[in-house]
């Protein structure tokens, strides 16, 4: 069978954004930043939406593009995680070890990333309709200095997820379409942290000083895993419609290697301990339901909004399994919390050309405070958004979006590490700009 051209393209851009992605995480590690347009409204309305993005917010909405439709864009993400020390120690909160004390770098954790997202779309009847989607639904990075004062709990946290959907939608009357998808997701991560060598020394017996001996470990993985997602839309008339969508969880078992910086006098003391291996890990990524609304009071405003729960209670802890049978177990306790996140936005259709968009979100953290990590230092968040779109023709569409996003709070870090104590807190902060094109064939 000869393809369209169209999928052609399709397909030559999603090889070009796969050596381009790198993603960075929201609240938890999901990353929203997933359209100009949805952006410009925090993402309300999204699952109610009828535009390119919709293989991806609800796939049911394709059924309102009556042409073949690709979009194609990505958003900058600026974050910022600044930590203040309140007290970090060697040894435990309960019996802390004074001298020498444990010193470091404060540094600001948050690293610029890239997001791409790619959507075709192609109507086959006026009631089938097939999409094509590429992003990234879930990613995280930080990245300290390697002589931060936290350094044993972690210095670089890089979690990237790709995935790439293939949907279909049915529009069964004029009033209700549905929609749904598989997906395809590859995982890459790497955590790395320092390891306080002269701790555990002396823990043995040694005459070592905690902080005076240290080293290091880097842990690699990768896994492909498989999802789906289904969505419906009731259209109570041209102006008013409502929609859900379901994404389901996607399991993934990161197989990859550990590697140990030892210092040379650590290495005869306790080997077999710290010697590179093979290692697994399993992570899960939350299943996601939303509904959306889309109100046209008249030709000049349009009103939307979204309500979007996320099952991170599904992400108990992070255990790293190590081939080496003397290498017990890495774990990290997380038991996080199903959340919910609320968007109200609206449209402003200027003219013929120029629509204009503002939204807000109130974004839930399912990280309890007693759980909270160096890797993921994540608070309840406020959005605020604005963006546009300019049609210079009838076929084409170029979109910009920008967020802030404002923690609510100064999250507090009170991690246990096996030599040392991190206290502190954080003042965080993002902004996030975003920009794509559409074209309609």
């Amino acid at each position: 069978m000869k393809l369209p051209k169209t999928v052609k393209l399709a397909g030559a851009i999603v090889v070009v954004l796969t050596l381009a992605a790198n993603t960075v995480s929201a609240a938890g590690f999901a990353v929203m930043e997933q359209s100009s347009k949805s952006l410009g409204t925090a993402t309300a309305g999204a699952t109610a939406s009828e535009n390119a993005d919709s293989v991806f917010f609800n796939p049911a909405g394709m059924t309102g593009i009556k042409s073949p439709t690709i979009e194609i864009g990505a958003a900058a993400v600026i974050p910022s995680f600044k930590f203040s020390d309140k007290g970090s120690t060697f040894g435990t909160k309960e019996n802390p070890i004074p001298m020498p004390p444990l010193t470091g770098s404060e540094p600001d954790a948050g690293q610029t990333a890239i997001v791409p997202n790619l959507y075709y779309i192609q109507p086959l009847t006026d009631a089938l309709t097939i999409g094509l989607s590429f992003n990234a639904p879930f990613g995280l990075e930080t990245r300290y200095s390697d002589d931060w004062i936290g350094r044993y709990a972690g210095i670089k946290s890089d979690m990237t997820t790709m995935q790439l959907s293939p949907t279909i939608a049915w529009k069964i009357s004029d009033n209700i379409s549905i929609g749904a998808g598989v997906s395809v997701g590859r995982i890459d991560a790497t955590l790395t942290s320092g390891i306080d060598f002269g701790g555990i020394l002396a823990s043995y017996g040694a005459n070592t000083i905690p902080g005076m001996m240290d080293g290091s470990v880097s842990l690699e993985g990768d896994d492909i895993g498989y999802g789906f997602n289904i969505g419906a839309m009731y259209k109570f008339d041209e102006n008013t419609r409502i929609g859900i969508n379901y994404r389901s969880e996607v399991e993934y078992k990161l197989d990859g290697n550990a590697k140990f910086t030892v210092p040379p006098p650590a290495v005869a003391a306790l080997a077999p301990l710290f010697t590179d291996t093979d290692i697994s890990a399993k992570i899960t990524t939350p299943d996601v339901a939303s509904i959306g609304a889309y109100h046209k009071f008249n030709d000049l405003f349009a009103l939307m909004a979204d309500i979007t729960w996320t099952g991170w209670s599904s992400f108990e802890e992070l255990r790293v399994v190590y081939d080496n049978p003397a290498q017990p177990d890495s774990v990290t306790v997380e038991k996080w919390d199903d959340v919910f996140r609320y968007a109200l936005g609206g449209e402003f259709y200027v003219s013929d050309e120029w629509t204009l968009r503002v939204g807000g979100a109130y974004d839930e953290s399912p990280i309890p405070n007693e759980h909270r990590t160096v890797r993921i230092p994540g608070t309840d968040r406020i959005w605020g958004a604005l963006g546009f779109s300019y049609m210079p023709t009838e076929k084409w569409s170029i979109d910009f979006a920008y967020m802030h996003i404002f923690f609510v709070d100064d999250p507090e870090l009170k991690e246990q590490t096996p030599t040392a104590y991190i206290c502190g807190d954080y003042d965080g902060t993002a902004d996030v700009v975003s920009v794509s094109c559409s074209y309609t064939f």
